[in-house]
């Protein structure tokens, strides 16, 4: 028994062996084939030494490591150095030895590409001493020796930036991206300011810009973005004042043609506002608050620089404000159509719904002034108010009510009807055309819009739409009310006698106005009537104690309490009356 209890332990030992044995051999041969990174080299401490002390050892060794790679970067500069050394000796000539030192900065760049994905320490310091070895040379070939011209020298900058976000996408190494991407803009930047030749920096910092917003697109170096985009715009800015300058471009600047701003600014627009379009539409990502941002200042920059250089020229404002209007029908269009039913892509869909509005109403506004920018302004206000309410766009609604607002200061219909209510003279003053299209629109936008019934549980926004329409279409009555009626006095009991008692007028429009809306409320069902009654009220109460009390004669006066005190007297009955039409219990 005790022999084959033996020979059963011997037998399985030997199997453990060999399976240990089999297990040894795979792993050397995914070593082999590259399919299973290599075993790490046991790092040998003192005997007795601590957990701590056993960790730093590795940071040590990889500390140790980077020391010749730091001597190379050195020796690399040193190189650098020489090649400075013998085009000042007149051994080489200057534009050998500046195109040397470019394609050496470019070898150092790829060498940091080629660094392993763990030894970014290494990939950091090949790229920091690319950007060592190209800064400097061309800040000396362009502003101290002027060997190179400033094309050039924006050229290499530009072709720096695209070299060195292409060999780091693979590895994605995220440090030589910085590198790179910085070196070229801080270098571009500071040659702009020595030189004071703007036009072919700031296209280095556009096409660095873009070739970032290229990256973008495919959703890589998002973090580098903004860096470029602040740099284009304060370029941009800068090329901008000083070619409007109305002295001129001042003394030492190189020249600046109006042909080389605009192109600054397309350039600026296209590069932001197709990078956000790919990204958004293409690619299908959620909008950024940094592309929101930058839409913004890239177009106002685009439009206010165009204005500022070409002031004065008629094709010039015309073909900014229908380039603004072709791209507020786009963002409508893809808002709309494309966008508005993606539940996924509802932050987008808003972003591009108040892009358009602002679009639209800016391109109008440059192309157009007075009765023919009120009719347009009317027409989308009433059509963007019966879209909505008849589609349940309620986005379509808030729009419409934007543009009636417009029109309605624009036109100084708001302040017209003010001036009746308010005012002292009497009179009828025409309000203008722009101001009969305001009331024209105000009163056609309710018509069109207005619900039977308004529900009582009905969302806020739903009340807060109908309530501005309706408090639209009574302002505007309550102003004709006002010139009519002081008309009307005119016509009867003369000039002096009106002027006398026009605040008691527009006191009893008022106290009257407010009895029809309550009426209408309750007659019909329209809450939002019923809403605008202590609305009115409060203001009639204002005017009183500003203008009647001030103003008006004792006998005036005393009707203007009367019919004040009158309408508080009804409007309860009245308010009471509808809600026992309608079966409420009586409060």
């Amino acid at each position: 028994m005790q022999d084959s209890s033996d020979a059963g332990q011997a037998g399985l030992e030997e199997l453990i062996r060999q399976v240990r044995d089999l297990q040894t051999r795979v792993r050397n041969l995914e070593i082999n084939s590259g399919i299973a990174p290599a075993p790490a080299v046991p790092t040998l401490a003192a005997p007795g030494a601590s957990e701590a002390e056993i960790s730093v050892v590795p940071q040590l060794d990889q500390t140790a490591a980077l020391v010749p790679v730091l001597g190379k970067a050195l020796l690399a500069i040193a190189a650098a150095y020489l090649l400075r050394a013998l085009a000042e000796a007149r051994v080489l000539p200057l534009p050998v030895c500046v195109g040397a030192g470019i394609l050496y900065s470019f070898v150092w760049l790829f060498m940091a590409a080629r660094a392993a994905p763990e030894r970014r320490g290494v990939a950091m310091v090949h790229g920091a001493t690319s950007a060592l070895i190209l800064a400097p040379l061309l800040w000396e070939s362009t502003v101290r020796f002027t060997a190179l011209p400033a094309s050039i020298a924006a050229a290499s900058l530009i072709g720096y930036a695209t070299f060195g976000l292409l060999i780091s996408w693979r590895k994605n190494l995220d440090m030589v991206a910085w590198i790179t991407t910085l070196t070229a803009l801080v270098t571009a930047t500071a040659l702009l300011l020595a030189t004071k030749d703007l036009p072919p920096f700031t296209a280095a910092v556009l096409a660095t810009a873009a070739v970032v917003e290229l990256s973008a697109c495919f959703n890589h170096w998002l973090h580098e973005r903004w860096v470029p985009a602040l740099l284009s715009d304060l370029l941009v800015l800068l090329l901008t004042y000083i070619a409007a300058r109305p002295q001129g471009v001042p003394e030492g600047y190189a020249p600046i043609t109006a042909v080389q701003v605009l192109a600054a600014q397309v350039a600026l627009l296209a590069i932001y506002l197709g990078s956000t379009a790919v990204r958004t539409l293409v690619r299908k990502f959620t909008i950024t608050v940094f592309e929101t941002a930058q839409c913004v200042a890239a177009f106002l920059i685009c439009l206010e620089g165009v204005l500022r250089v070409y002031r004065g020229d008629r094709l010039a404002t015309a073909s900014a404000g229908l380039f603004l209007l072709a791209c507020g029908a786009f963002c409508y269009a893809i808002a709309h159509v494309v966008l508005a039913n993606k539940v996924l892509s509802h932050r987008n869909f808003h972003i591009y719904s108040v892009f358009a509005l602002a679009l639209a109403l800016s391109g109008s506004r440059i192309l157009l002034n007075g009765p023919p920018l009120a009719a347009i302004w009317g027409a989308a206000g009433v059509l963007c108010v019966w879209l909505g309410k008849r589609g349940g766009k309620a986005t379509l609604e808030w729009h419409g009510l934007v543009y009636l607002l417009f029109l309605a200061i624009s036109s100084g219909f708001l302040s017209w009807s003010g001036a009746r209510l308010l005012g002292t003279g009497a009179g009828w003053i025409s309000p203008g055309l722009a101001g009969w299209i305001a009331a024209g629109a105000l009163v056609l936008a309710h018509g069109s819009a207005s619900i039977r019934v308004l529900p009582i549980g009905a969302p806020w926004d739903v009340k807060t739409r109908t309530l501005a329409l309706a408090a639209g279409a009574v302002w505007c009555a309550a102003g004709f009310g006002a010139a009519v009626v002081s008309v009307a006095c005119m016509a009867v009991a003369g000039e002096v006698r009106t002027t006398a008692a026009c605040a008691t007028l527009s006191t009893a429009v008022l106290t009257c106005l407010t009895l029809v809306a309550a009426w209408v409320g309750s007659r019909w069902q329209r809450r939002e009537f019923s809403w605008l009654v202590y609305p009115l009220m409060v203001f009639t109460a204002y005017k009183l104690l500003i203008q009647d009390l001030q103003e008006s004669h004792k006998l005036a006066l005393f009707v203007s309490l009367l019919l004040y005190g009158g309408a508080l007297v009804l409007l309860p009955r009245i308010l009471q009356g509808s809600r026992r039409a309608v079966g409420d219990p009586p409060r």
